[in-house]
Order: C-alpha cells, then structure tokens, then sequence
C-alpha cells in the first residue's frame, strides 16, 4: 500500500499527498459518535490529504479505489480537483461546534 505521492500542479506548486488511515477507537468512543447529529461518517474512513507548501490542504474521502494501482500517479490532480478544501484549523473547529449543536 503506498501512503505517500507528490505532483506539481498547474502553476508549478509542488504538492503532498497522504493517505490518512483513522485510529481504531474503543466500542464506547464508537457508540457516543454514533450518538452524536452530524458526526462525519468520512472521518472514519481511510482518505486522501493533499498539502501545498503554502499551508493549503485538501481531502478526498473515500480513498479511490485505484489509488494502491501502479501508474495512477497522472490522477492525482484529477483527485486533487475533487477534494474538499480543508480549513485552518481554528475554523474547522468552530465549523465542527456548529454541526453537533445543530446550528
């Protein structure tokens, strides 16, 4: 399995990509999630991070499924382009705060 790719996009930005495997939680952990109004289910898939050098990063939930195939490396912009743009962290809680509250 490889977790780990570069491309250079269109305006010559080198950028990472991982693949992110979540942590196994306990049963209890898994039960309160479950509990809980808005709780992404994709955060507890496997997904793609992508990471520029300015900071910026983007996710792609699920994995592809051709991502393990050899020579899929002239995809990763296309995916790039699917992913969703990941906010600064600060915002990215505040975001997650507002969907459990049900706002």
């Amino acid at each position: 399995m490889q977790d780990f790719r570069t491309f250079i996009d269109a305006t010559g930005a080198t950028w990472t990509v991982l693949r992110i495997e979540p942590e196994p939680v306990s049963p209890t952990l898994e039960r309160f999630r479950e509990s809980l109004r808005g709780a992404a289910l994709e955060r507890r898939r496997p997904w793609l991070l992508f990471e520029s050098p300015t900071g910026e990063r983007r996710r792609l939930s699920p994995v592809p499924e051709d991502w393990d195939e050899p020579g899929r490396d002239h995809m990763l912009s296309i995916w790039w382009g699917m992913a969703d743009r990941v906010p600064p962290a600060p915002e990215r809680r505040s975001q997650d705060s507002d969907r459990v509250r049900g706002s």
